[in-house]
């Protein structure tokens, strides 16, 4: 089914809730799935899915499925991505993509927003390693 209609085969895996299957294969085939064919529902459960071994194929899924979403909803899900410790360090690869659709919609507020946010994520950082340095010195 999954190599044919797989608009109905996510609806059926949706409807089955086999995105908690006990298989870890039966979950990566669902991942793999909702990457190409996702929408923005799909994201909670592919985040609990970050923490069950399969962080990486997960992750290029949830950025599949963000980047055929509009600037203002990438933006929802860095922030939401920033606020869990485990992948605040990703939460900067989906504020580049929102700047991409902001600049692509022609929202030039929105980009500004974006490129000042991007700007204080990375001085934030800088700063956190400096005073790390000066701490073991």
């Amino acid at each position: 089914m999954v190599n044919g209609d797989k608009t109905a085969a996510m609806e059926l895996f949706r409807e089955l809730k086999l995105d908690s299957d006990s298989s870890p294969a039966v979950r990566q085939v669902m991942i793999e799935l909702a990457g190409q064919m996702g929408s923005v529902d799909d994201l909670e459960w592919m985040t609990a899915q970050l923490g069950n071994g399969q962080k990486e194929s997960t992750w290029a899924a949830m950025v599949s499925v963000l980047q055929r979403q509009e600037a203002r909803v990438i933006i929802e899900w860095a922030n939401k991505i920033e606020l869990n410790p485990l992948l605040s360090g990703q939460a900067i690869e989906l504020m580049e993509l929102a700047e991409q659709k902001a600049a692509a919609q022609k929202e030039e507020i929105l980009l500004c927003q974006m490129q000042i946010r991007m700007l204080k994520w990375f001085w934030t950082r800088v700063n956190m390693n400096k005073w790390r340095f000066i701490e073991k010195s």
